[in-house]
């Protein structure tokens, strides 16, 4: 019973030290919301202020305002005099009203002194802050207006406090010091904290202006804004500070890549490489995967419906992918794979990030750096595998791709392009003891959705027909191959049918896969020749059909994961067949496709094809099939 009634008073005790806790914590919690509260809505005070139409009206408001808190100062009675005299006796200082009349003159000087000479400072390096063309670079930033409008304050309030006394004590030298509060104390209480105030937010402006002399501490001052601004959002109630918080974030984050650039451009080595590991850092707590972005950036924004964060987001992606492109346009080969790797780590299904992985994409190809953006392509894809899941998106990328390599007729490019989509894919093991392997990667159709299958052989068939339609018949060639020793005849077969029903019945040129989501800002189409579109296709279907009974012919066997069995139905053609024919014969091995080396085949093939034809346009219920659109 004992050991029972202790172990129940520990737990007890544990639950209470828990709830005291979380009550404690609670407190703190709200104790800092509503302090930043405050804080939020005077400076929210005084940029209203200091906006333009208001900016023009706001002296006469400051007066009015002024001259109301003076005469209510005057209702409200603080024992003020009365401390500052006793402290005045430890101070070895008089006692007596003249002192507080000079220390108020000699202060009072001091700010009229101060207050130009900051702001021609603060106007020297706003100067060399905008020759370095940082976009973020602001005169009247609020430490500075904050500094100048409690200044302009403490100097009005010091110089009427100052004539104010003298004039009352002048008519009344004996006054007593409890009247000297009555009237004073509180404007004088007043005074002080504008004086305070002053050098709190002068020494703060005085910090930021330094910090626009150079790169370093530009770089560092804006990082510690952005981290800043970040963590305020955790402690924020309305929306105007959640849009403040944001703001500095998105100018910051601005200021800071435009370091980096310039630091690309000035070639400083040891800043560029400290800044990139910092950045990418703090970049980590705003991304998708941070627990933090997640409770108090990304989450609150979904449940307001703003678009803060998400144009957050977007600021860093289209900042970073210029970023990377500086750095390949450089040759800082190290330094853009380290910014690649921070790329990659921002990764989210969400439309910004591919649309910039879209621009990104475009620029490397540029560059003539196609495998840079297959790695990329590659590791995200590997990021959804492990995590037993499938990433569509890439196939956007991918089609883009196809496209500007089939136009170049780029052979080689092209060839890294489509085995990559097949590197994103778990391989099955090599088949031993098989004549005639092919050692090529396969896609297996076991493990993958089929969707996703059918959309990258829609992908390919795409592109066949544009290589067609642009008589590059290389890139026509590795196509086929690719196409018929890479996937099964069953998906070939359906998939083959399905872009029959929308490139040829619905004259649509899109990929049906990618058309229902909109994965990309960026438009990307072939761009068919609708007028030559169904001659190639028949060119395309032909050469698929032959392929295909060529492999199995000749029993070539690619793995057992794959068959090219069933073929595609060849029986919708509507162009002279033998026309197809001799124009295929014609070009012949320039497609690389061993089949045009045998006369007796292509002899057999064209005959058999005559036959289906014959055979399906006699047969009454294949009429509606082979009705020309």
């Amino acid at each position: 019973m004992r050991v029972l009634s202790n172990i129940m008073k520990k737990k007890c005790e544990s639950t209470l030290y828990n709830k005291i806790s979380d009550i404690t914590q609670n407190a703190k919690s709200h104790t800092l919301k509503s302090f930043k509260f405050i804080g939020d809505a005077l400076s929210f005070a005084v940029n209203i202020l200091f906006k333009t139409p208001f900016f023009i009206f706001s002296p006469i408001i400051l007066i009015f305002i002024y001259f109301l808190l003076w005469k209510i100062s005057s209702l409200i009675q603080i024992p003020l005099f009365q401390y500052v005299h006793e402290l005045y006796t430890y101070a070895d200082l008089i006692d007596h009203y003249s002192t507080d009349i000079a220390i108020l003159g000699v202060t009072t000087k001091i700010l009229i002194v101060a207050l130009p000479l900051s702001l021609t400072f603060f106007y020297f390096s706003y100067k060399e802050q905008k020759a370095l063309a940082i976009s973020s670079a602001s005169f009247w930033n609020i430490s500075t207006r904050s500094f100048g409008m409690l200044a302009l304050v403490s100097i009005v309030l010091g110089v009427h406090l100052k004539v104010t006394m003298n004039t009352t004590l002048a008519k009344d030298p004996a006054i007593l010091i409890q009247d000297m509060d009555n009237l004073f104390s509180l404007r004088v209480l007043i005074w002080l904290l504008c004086f305070f105030g002053t050098i709190i937010f002068g020494i703060s402006a005085i910090k930021v202006h330094i910090a626009n002399l150079n790169y370093s501490s530009q770089f560092n001052f804006a990082l510690k804004k952005v981290n800043k601004s970040a963590k305020a959002l955790a402690n924020t109630y309305f929306d105007f500070q959640r849009k403040k918080a944001f703001d500095n974030i998105y100018s910051n984050v601005d200021a800071l890549y435009q370091v980096l650039f310039l630091a690309i451009e000035k070639n400083t080595v040891s800043f560029l490489k400290n800044a990139m590991r910092n950045w990418g850092d703090a970049l980590f707590s705003l991304s998708y995967d941070s627990d933090f972005a997640q409770k108090n950036i990304i989450g609150p924004s979904k449940i307001n419906g703003d678009d803060y964060y998400r144009d957050m987001y977007r600021s860093i992606l289209k900042n970073h992918v210029t970023l990377i492109n500086k750095l390949f346009t450089a040759h800082k080969f190290e330094d853009a794979y380290e910014s690649l790797d921070i790329f990659v780590k921002l990764e989210s299904k969400e439309q910004e990030y591919y649309t910039a992985l879209h621009e990104l994409s475009l620029l490397l190809y540029k560059q003539d750096n196609l495998n840079v953006i297959l790695q990329i392509l590659n590791r995200i894809t590997n990021i959804y595998k492990n995590k037993e899941m499938t990433v569509d998106e890439v196939n956007i990328i991918y089609k883009q791709l196809l496209i500007l390599t089939i136009e170049k007729n780029d052979i080689k490019s092209l060839s890294s392009l489509i085995y990559s989509l097949l590197k994103n894919y778990k391989q099955p093991n090599s088949v031993k003891g098989i004549s005639k392997i092919i050692p090529l990667p396969i896609l297996t159709s076991n493990i993958q959705d089929s969707n996703l299958n059918e959309c990258i052989v829609y992908l390919v068939l795409q592109s066949l027909l544009k290589s067609i339609e642009l008589s590059h018949y290389s890139c026509t060639g590795l196509l086929i191959k690719f196409l018929i020793t890479n996937f099964n005849g069953e998906i070939i077969k359906k998939t083959y049918g399905i872009a029959i029903t929308n490139l040829i019945k619905k004259k649509k040129g899109e990929n049906p896969y990618l058309a229902k989501s909109k994965i990309s800002n960026i438009h990307v189409s072939f761009n068919f020749n609708i007028t030559t579109l169904r001659y190639c296709y028949e060119k395309m279907s032909i050469l698929i059909y032959c392929e295909q009974k060529f492999v199995k012919e000749r029993k070539i066997r690619i793995s057992n994961n794959i068959n090219s069995q069933p073929p595609i139905d060849i029986f919708g053609l509507n162009y002279d067949l033998g026309y197809l024919f001799d124009k295929l014969n014609n070009v012949g091995m320039k497609y690389g496709l061993l089949y045009f080396d045998d006369t007796d085949f292509m002899g057999n093939m064209q005959k058999e094809i005559e036959n289906i034809l014959i055979s399906h346009r006699s047969h009454p219920k294949k009429k509606k099939i082979l009705k020309r659109n």
